[in-house]
């Protein structure tokens, strides 16, 4: 079966973030069938060694994610909080 007029477009989120953190443009989309996309406006995403330092741009690690729509942290459950968040990043 057929969608007329559907576009898929790449994107990554998370329940933590409440909707998508990143969205591949559509013009760049076949370029790059192996990227999430770019970074939302208003969301700033870094990759984390796991010594805990911010790495540069293309090294591979831990995407921590902060914008104003990652929850604030688990309902009920300070423990998980302050195991998944960190200056506001998850």
């Amino acid at each position: 079966a057929t969608i007329p007029g559907l576009k898929l477009a790449n994107c990554y989120g998370a329940t933590e973030t409440t909707s998508p953190s990143t969205i591949m443009p559509g013009e760049l989309t076949a370029s790059h069938i192996d990227s999430v996309g770019l970074s939302c406006p208003g969301a700033r995403i870094i990759a984390m060694g796991t010594d805990g330092r911010e790495l540069p741009s293309g090294e591979i690690g831990e995407l921590w994610i902060r914008s104003a729509s990652v929850i604030k942290g688990y309902w009920n459950n300070p423990k998980a909080t302050a195991e998944s968040f960190t200056a506001g990043f998850w």
